[in-house]
């Protein structure tokens, strides 16, 4: 169920040309990011190493020069310090204004010291022959200041050019979008009954599928609304027999005199409005058909063999008028989860061999499930059906030879619900001479249409 929203508000229809525009600068602003954080890792880097090149030659000529007289090094300790231990830890020389306490650990290598609001980079060099030591220290600020200045300089042109870039996006997008906007303006101005396919050539490419697609539902939404029209002629063609029949025998019964006479016009009266009715519920059953299997009701399940005698008892008066005797061969354990369906499947198929099959005296109903399916088979010794028509038959209106009353909706019915449920109807030779009738259901529903209660095993 979607989502409520509250009074007065709306929400912001989907615009491609802005997800697209949104998008693109989201990944221009992540790839420049990241280029400024490999920009800033590779200055820091750079600047490092070169901070400790420098360092390392410093103490060099330190102790180079340290035996040779006093020595000069620049005075601020902003720029360079130094200091010269012996091997015992005595201080031997040291920059002025430099606390007498080591820069570092009084061993070989580089490290980090933090002065207060400043960090020292410290270089200690080998010790020399005696034993002493110079360490040699910088303020890393150096080449922390060139990674900011570059930072700078890569970040700021991202001010001025992203607007650009937003701009030059949009113009590109809404170019390519024109064509789908043009289209979609030609599908508003169609008749209703416009159902020509639209232009694929004439949109992007990578709208053509989405056209495509759209082209397959115009041509089944034209198929659907040409089989209605059809189905509503016959419809009306079907209910204007049964009552021009009751308008003639009422015009009639007011001409009648015996009470005979009266009686003979008021029970084809009868027949004609019980054949109208029976019409009418028939074009509602299809009606409701296009909603299953989602609108079946929740019902238990219920053994095939209590759907199959639920049949017989609904049918018995037509099957004594015959007469015609039935015949059952029900699996015991096999269950009917929707038991609505099957119930109207095997009265269809029985009404019609009741009606249709021409000599038919015995009747066969087997029904059994058999690998997740149901299978129903309704067998008669009659006349059977032609191969040639074998198909027509589950077609809307469609009854073979004149005799036998009926709507000719039996047989679609079946048809209707075996294939909505996700099955098949066809029809067959059965082995005494006449036809089969064979409807194969899967013997559970989709999960939106399971029946809610279940039967527990025995």
């Amino acid at each position: 169920m979607p989502e409520a929203l509250p009074i007065g508000s709306r929400r912001a229809p989907l615009s491609i040309r802005r997800r697209l525009r949104r998008d693109i600068l989201i990944v221009i602003a992540v790839l420049w990011a990241l280029f400024t954080a490999l920009g800033l890792g590779v200055v820091i880097h750079a600047g490092r190493a070169d901070l400790d090149e420098d360092l390392a030659l410093c103490a060099a000529l330190i102790d180079e020069r340290r035996g040779s007289g006093p020595l000069r090094l620049p005075e601020r300790p902003d720029e360079l310090m130094f200091q010269i231990w012996t091997a015992d830890g005595r201080l031997l020389a040291r920059s002025a204004g430099l606390a007498p306490e080591p820069l570092a650990a009084l061993r070989q290598g580089y490290s980090n010291r933090f002065d207060g609001h400043r960090v020292l980079r410290v270089y200690a060099a080998a010790a020399d022959a005696d034993g002493s030591r110079v360490l040699v220290a910088a303020p890393a600020w150096n080449h922390q200041q060139g990674a900011r200045t570059l930072a700078l300089w890569l970040l700021l042109p991202a001010a001025v050019v992203f607007p650009l870039l937003a701009a030059g996006i949009s113009l590109v997008v809404g170019r390519a979008m024109r064509e789908v906007a043009g289209e979609a303006d030609r599908i508003a101005r169609r008749d209703p009954d416009d159902f020509d396919p639209l232009a694929p050539e004439r949109l992007p490419e990578e709208v053509r599928p989405l056209a495509g697609a759209f082209n397959v539902l115009l041509q089944r939404l034209a198929t659907a609304l040409d089989d209605e029209r059809r189905f509503n002629d016959s419809a009306a063609h079907e209910l204007r027999t049964p009552l021009s029949a009751i308008r003639v025998d009422a015009q009639a019964l007011l001409r009648r005199e015996t009470r005979a006479e009266v009686a003979l016009v008021l029970q084809r009266i009868v027949s004609a409005s019980a054949a109208c009715a029976r019409l009418v519920e028939e074009l509602l059953m299809i009606a409701r058909l296009s909603a299953w299997p989602a609108a079946l009701p929740p019902s238990a399940p219920l053994s095939l063999s209590a759907v199959v005698e639920l049949v017989r008892r609904d049918l018995a008066p037509q099957i004594e008028a015959r007469p015609i005797e039935i015949a059952c061969e029900v699996a015991p354990e096999a269950v009917a989860r929707f038991p609505e369906a099957v119930h109207l499947i095997l009265r269809n198929l029985l009404e019609n061999v009741i009606r249709h099959a021409r000599g038919a005296t015995r009747v066969k109903i087997e029904a059994r499930e058999r690998d997740g399916f149901l299978q129903l088979l309704v067998a008669d010794d009659g006349c059977g059906i032609p191969e040639a028509q074998r198909v027509r038959v589950f077609e809307r209106f469609v009854r073979l030879g004149e005799e036998g009353s009926g709507t000719g909706l039996g047989l679609y019915i079946v048809r209707r619900i075996a294939e909505r449920l996700g099955g098949s109807a066809v029809v067959g030779d059965s082995e005494a001479g006449g036809a089969t009738l064979v409807v194969v259901l899967p013997a559970r529903l989709p999960l939106a249409a399971t029946p809610v209660e279940t039967v527990e095993p025995a």
